[in-house]
């Protein structure tokens, strides 16, 4: 992500049957999310997200950290899926840690029970650091590796041999670690004398992969370094700003005039000089521009960024101290780019408690929107680039706590997210119509998981244990798995029978412990044939002997029938006969075929079958022609 930088710490039977839909709840993944999440550090230290609005229609995100005292965020992809996912810093009883969170699941495994409000999350990196960590970044330093890559800053009592001072710099990139944590150095420490109280990356140099740019507010020194030598003083630092007279207070590199990255700064200057800066390098000399200059008095102390037109160049915003009895700002916006747009600048609480902000498209408008937050408030500006005063300057109040110094905007439901999990039996029912005695063919019940992420155990019962149903496996299994159901309608009399395949999961993630399908069957009087069908093979040129297949006739027992071959225009074909005429349930006909009489064509005829009842079945009778007969060993494995 170029120039991202954020401020502050921040089967067919017999008869018929139809299939319903299948079973479940529409849980599944959710809707893509066009809109920006608020992230923010509360006032003891829990990271938490404030999602406005899913504009897919699914849940939104409400994640927040099971431990407190967090030092500080950032947000970048730290996966590689397209979406942010949120990385922090804290020390544990003087053990630092660096810990990276998804806290919206789109894909892969999701660990049981472990969700806010049915979106799951989980720790991809959980990193035992050196020192003291409280400042992190994200910025593209490995441009092998989709995503981003983190930068952070830890005070130490580490000095190296060349005696360098207590802060380290390290930057981490997404290869090497272990199972459970997959990140590794790319540089593992660089020591400073400053104790930098700002990090940021962006391609300022606008060559290959990310800077580091640092900020000393305390000493008042800027530096931005390309990684190339490990942040060599010499060899990569390009630029080196100190001041004691124009005191730097901030950084907020973005977009703000051309497609390049650019630097905005702020700081504390004398009267008659710029005290907001939009700076950018260029390579061709090595030296700094300042394309962008305004003084302001007060003096700005904080600067973010927002592309309220969603033109893709950002404006400047920034927050300042002004004493009680002055009617002056302490927010306004300024437009380095130029475009069309109207004054943002608002006088807020006389007692300056606004201290940062960000900027985001927390309603998926495609423009960016504002955030500024103070101790126990934050205050969403959703149009800050309306004509309108009346609407510009409108906001949504929200009574929260915070530690009124880390906010960022970030897309963490980009991809959706994996609902909770559940069986799904497909279809939902079988409905079934057999013949009184008829066994029917088997049906396939498919049973999944469509929720994503991890699949289901489950078993399954039939409820009631009905005798003329079976099914297999008869103890079910892990999805996705399909089970074979067999309706046996040889010891029911005629009526209607229903049962229900229940399916059951102990999962304590799952959505629903139980899905169940229901079975109806039919069972209705009349006759049937076993087998349905008729198919011979014969010799197409020499032996010619009689061909016999018995056809029995099923059904309801004692019930009258005739039988007869199928015969077009009155005339039966001569290849092939039929006996007896009539008979009784049960009983057998005799279907004989005389292959010397086969036609030229390839021949095919139908018996038929008609009960006194009215049932009337044609059982299909095709001989083909073989030049030959291959016979195929059969071999048995143990």
């Amino acid at each position: 992500r170029r120039g991202r930088a954020w401020t502050g710490l921040g089967l067919l039977l017999v008869g018929f049957f139809w299939w319903p839909a299948a079973t479940g709840v529409a849980h599944a993944q959710t809707a893509n999310d066009a809109s920006d999440e608020i992230v923010y550090i509360d006032g003891v230290g829990y990271i938490r997200v404030y999602d406005r609005l899913h504009t897919g229609g699914g849940q939104i995100v409400n994640w927040h950290s099971e431990e407190n005292d967090w030092r500080d965020f950032t947000l970048g992809d730290f996966n590689g899926d397209g979406d942010d996912e949120i990385a922090a810093v804290r020390t544990d009883d003087g053990v630092g840690r660096l810990v990276i969170f998804d806290p919206v699941i789109a894909s892969g495994d999701v660990v049981p029970g472990q969700r806010v409000d049915d979106i799951p999350w989980k720790v991809l990196c959980d990193l035992v650091v050196e020192g003291t960590p409280d400042r992190l970044a994200a910025g593209e330093f490995d441009a092998g590796i989709p995503g981003d890559e983190l930068v952070f800053g830890a005070t130490t009592t580490a000095n190296d041999q060349d005696g360098f001072g207590p802060y380290l710099v390290s930057i981490l990139h997404r290869t090497g670690g272990t199972a459970q944590c997959p990140w590794s150095p790319m540089i593992d420490r660089r020591e400073f004398g400053d104790s930098w109280t700002k990090i940021a990356a962006a391609n300022l140099n606008h060559v290959g992969v990310d800077e580091v740019i640092l900020l000393d507010d305390d000493e008042s020194t800027l530096a931005v370094y390309t990684i190339a030598n490990g942040m060599d003083d010499a060899t990569d630092r390009i630029l080196n700003a100190e001041s004691d007279s124009k005191k730097w207070n901030d950084i907020a590199p973005g977009n703000y005039q051309t497609n390049l990255d650019q630097l905005g700064t702020v700081r504390s200057a004398p009267l008659g000089l710029a005290s907001m800066l939009i700076m950018q390098y260029r390579n061709v000399d090595d030296t700094w521009v300042d394309t962008y200059a305004q003084e302001f008095v007060p003096s700005p102390r904080a600067i973010f960024r927002a592309d309220l037109d969603g033109n893709g160049d950002d404006e400047a915003f920034m927050l300042r101290e002004v004493p009680t009895n002055i009617n002056s700002p302490r927010i306004f916006m300024r437009n380095p780019g130029g475009s069309a747009l109207p004054p943002f600048e608002q006088t807020l609480d006389n007692d300056n408690g606004f201290r940062t902000g960000a900027g985001g498209d927390v309603d998926g408008d495609g423009k960016d929107e504002i955030v500024i937050i103070r101790s126990l408030q934050m205050r969403l500006y959703l149009d800050p680039d309306s004509a309108s005063d009346t609407t510009r300057y409108s906001y949504e109040g929200f009574a929260t706590s915070t530690n009124g110094r880390s906010i960022q905007i970030g897309d963490l439901d980009k991809n959706g997210y994996i609902g909770r999990p559940y069986l799904q039996a497909t279809p939902a029912a079988l409905n079934s119509h057999l013949v009184e005695g008829e066994v029917g063919a088997p049906l396939a019940v498919a049973v999944t998981q469509p929720a994503g992420g991890r699949e289901l155990d489950f078993t399954v019962a039939v409820e009631g244990e009905p005798n003329w149903l079976t099914v297999v496996p008869a103890t079910g299994g892990t999805t996705p798995l399909t089970l074979t159901v067999t309706l046996d309608a040889s010891l029911l009399f005629p009526g209607t029978y229903a049962t229900e395949l229940v399916l059951s999961t102990t999962s304590q993630d799952a959505l629903v412990n139980t899905t169940r399908a229901a079975v109806n069957l039919t069972v209705t009087t009349g006759i049937f044939t076993t087998p349905s069908n008729v198919t011979v093979f014969s010799a197409c040129a020499g032996d010619a002997t009689d061909i016999t297949v018995a056809v029995d006739v099923l059904g309801t027992t004692g019930e009258a029938f005739t039988a007869g071959i199928e015969a077009p225009n009155g005339v039966a074909p001569a290849w092939v006969t039929s006996a007896p005429e009539t008979g009784s349930i049960p009983a057998t006909l005799t279907v004989t075929i005389d292959p010397a009489q086969r036609p030229s064509s390839a021949p095919q005829s139908a018996l038929l079958v008609a009960s006194a009842g009215g049932d009337q079945l044609r059982v299909p009778i095709a001989l083909y022609c073989v030049n030959a007969e291959v016979w195929l060993p059969v071999i048995f494995a143990e």
